[in-house]
């Protein structure tokens, strides 16, 4: 919730979490549209091997891959 929509080629990728923003494993990728309040991504870990999540902005061709969300 919250996250702005993304220009077109630009989208989400949320991870499960290691320490401070350290991206372990991928859950999959998303775009937020209008009203859309509900992404299902996929955890196929051991759930408690992690201690958080992050969410990045990917842009492809950038080589940047900053946190927008994490806890």
């Amino acid at each position: 919730k919250g996250l702005p929509e993304l220009p077109k080629g630009q989208y989400y990728e949320m991870f499960l979490s290691r320490g401070a923003d350290k991206r372990a494993a991928s859950c999959g990728t998303f775009r937020a549209s209008g009203d859309e309040k509900d992404i299902r991504l996929n955890a196929p870990y051991r759930i408690r091997s992690f201690n958080g999540w992050v969410v990045t902005r990917e842009s492809p061709g950038s080589g940047k891959h900053p946190v927008v969300l994490s806890t």
